[in-house]
C-alpha cells in the first residue's frame, strides 16, 4: 500500500517516461484525486522570458534548474520542455545551462539570478515556491496550445492554476496537473482492498479536516481519477455498493 501521483501511475502501467520499457500490470488503485497539484513554470522577470516557445524560436540562452532525476520534478521538467520542442542538449547548444540542484538550491538560484527558469510540481501553499514568489520578481508561464496534446498523451492532463495561487500570478494559468492516488499490489485480497477503501471513503470528511490538502477528495468521483491505474476489484466492489459506480 502506498501513494503516488496519477502521472507516475500512468507511466508505470503504460511503461513510458520514468518507466520506459518497464510496463507493469501488478499495481491497482484504491482511490484517486486526494488532492490537486500542478506543474508550474516559473521564470524570473529579470530574464525577460514570457513563454517557453520563445526559447526555441530565438535559440535563447537560458539557465534552468532541475531537481535530481529521481522524481516527478525532473521528469516533468524534461517532458514539458520537450513538449515545447526544447531538449536539454538544445539549451546547452544555445549557451545555457541545466543545473541539477536540491529544492533549496533551486529557490536560491532563482532568487540570486543564477537561474532563469524552474519547473516544479506544487500544490497551493507550496513553501519554497511561495517563498520565492514573495522574495523575487517572477512570472508564471503557461503550457502552450502546441504542447498540451503531447503532454496529455503521456498522462499529464490539462489543468488551470487558479489566479492568485501565488504572488505575481494575478490570472489563472493553463498548466498540467496531477493528483495523489492510493495504490496497492494487484494480489491484495479483495476483502482487504474493500475494507481499506471503505474506511478511507467513509472517513473523507475527517481526513479533510486534518489535512487541508485533501479538500478536493470526493469518494463519489475519486474512483474515476486514478490516472489509468486500474481499480482493485475489492475497491470496485465498495464503490458499487456505495452507489458511486452504477
Amino acid at each position: 500500500l502506498g501513494t503516488t501521483f496519477t502521472t507516475a501511475g500512468n507511466w508505470a502501467v503504460n511503461g513510458t517516461v520514468a518507466f520506459d520499457g518497464m510496463k507493469t500490470s501488478k499495481v491497482r488503485a484504491l482511490t484517486g484525486a486526494l488532492d490537486q497539484a500542478y506543474l508550474v513554470i516559473i521564470a524570473t522577470k529579470k530574464s525577460g522570458l514570457t513563454s517557453l516557445s520563445e526559447i526555441r524560436k530565438t535559440k535563447r540562452k537560458v539557465n534552468v534548474v532541475v531537481l535530481p532525476p529521481t522524481g516527478l520534478a525532473a521528469f516533468g521538467t524534461k517532458v514539458i520542455l520537450e513538449g515545447h520542442g526544447i531538449t536539454y542538449n538544445d539549451i546547452k547548444r544555445w549557451g545555457g545551462r541545466v543545473d541539477t540542484v536540491n529544492i533549496q538550491g533551486a529557490g536560491n538560484a532563482m532568487k540570486d539570478g543564477r537561474a532563469d527558469l524552474w519547473i516544479h510540481p506544487v500544490a497551493k501553499g507550496h513553501p519554497k515556491v511561495t517563498e520565492l514568489a514573495h522574495t523575487t520578481d517572477v512570472r508564471f508561464l503557461e503550457v502552450e496550445a502546441e504542447a498540451m496534446p503531447k503532454l496529455q498523451a503521456i498522462g499529464l492532463p490539462a489543468a488551470k492554476l487558479p489566479a492568485n495561487t501565488f504572488k505575481h500570478q494575478p490570472t489563472a494559468k493553463n498548466v498540467v496537473g496531477m493528483s495523489t492516488i492510493i495504490i496497492t499490489i494487484a494480489s491484495m485480497s479483495d476483502d482487504l482492498a474493500y475494507t481499506l477503501t471503505k474506511a478511507i471513503a467513509e472517513n473523507a470528511s475527517g481526513l479533510k479536516k486534518r489535512m487541508k490538502g485533501l479538500g478536493y477528495f470526493d469518494p463519489a468521483t475519486s474512483w474515476q481519477k486514478t490516472g489509468g491505474v486500474p481499480l482493485h476489484s475489492g475497491a470496485k466492489r465498495y464503490y458499487k455498493e456505495a452507489g458511486y459506480i452504477k
